[in-house]
């Protein structure tokens, strides 16, 4: 967010625990401290506000990733569905990546069908930003 907003967060608020992963693991005869949900919200010093939702157990879900982005203009969601191996091979074909933009005027959204790039995630000075 730093580097797409161009400005410094001013505050951060967290919530976060563990509910379900690693709770059966012991290391040094302790459970891990591995936080598998959570949310966080940062405010940025132009006034913009960004939030992130994890959860580690959701791979239940229709989408595996959802990024959302609000503004004046509208709001803009990227869908991401889990790796097609993960998906229940009875209710194939899997979810499809989607770009939905939702501006306030016209309204209603428009839904692009966005593919994922299978390769390894690549690192951000590659991409030409």
């Amino acid at each position: 967010m730093r580097l797409i907003l161009q400005a410094e967060p001013v505050r951060v608020m967290a919530s976060a625990g563990q509910a379900v992963n690693h709770l059966d693991e012991r290391y040094d005869g302790a459970t891990p401290d591995v936080r598998d949900h959570g949310f966080v919200i940062v405010d940025f010093g132009d006034g913009t506000r960004a939030m992130l939702d994890l959860s580690m157990f959701a791979e239940g879900a229709r989408y595996q990733e959802e990024l959302a982005a609000l503004g004046p203009a509208g709001k803009i969601e990227a869908l991401v569905p889990g790796p097609d191996r993960f998906w229940p091979a009875g209710q194939r074909p899997s979810p499809v990546p989607q770009l939905v933009e939702s501006p306030r005027a016209p309204k209603g959204p428009r839904v692009t069908h966005w593919p994922v790039d299978p390769r390894p995630t690549r690192v951000l000075s590659e991409w030409a930003i």
